[in-house]
């Protein structure tokens, strides 16, 4: 059987914390899923869809943080 992946923003875009999912999970989750883009994303979109893919006191607090960059997002989270 052959896995199919949409190689879309849709793959971050979609993904959704769980109340139940651990931050380091969700993290680990959308690395893996942002890996499989293979298409350049400004770092704009890129920290906003991270930060809304979490619940909400998680992203409040991402987003107090004023970070503008990826990588600084999932350091704050």
């Amino acid at each position: 059987m052959s896995v199919h992946y949409e190689t879309g923003t849709y793959l971050l875009t979609s993904l959704k914390q769980d109340t139940a999912t651990h931050i380091s999970n969700h993290i680990h989750e959308w690395r893996c899923r942002r890996h499989l883009i293979k298409f350049k994303i400004d770092d704009q979109f890129l920290t906003e869809w991270f930060t809304k893919s979490f619940i909400a006191l998680i992203a409040r607090d991402i987003a107090r943080g004023g970070c503008v960059i990826e990588e600084k997002a999932i350091t704050h989270a």
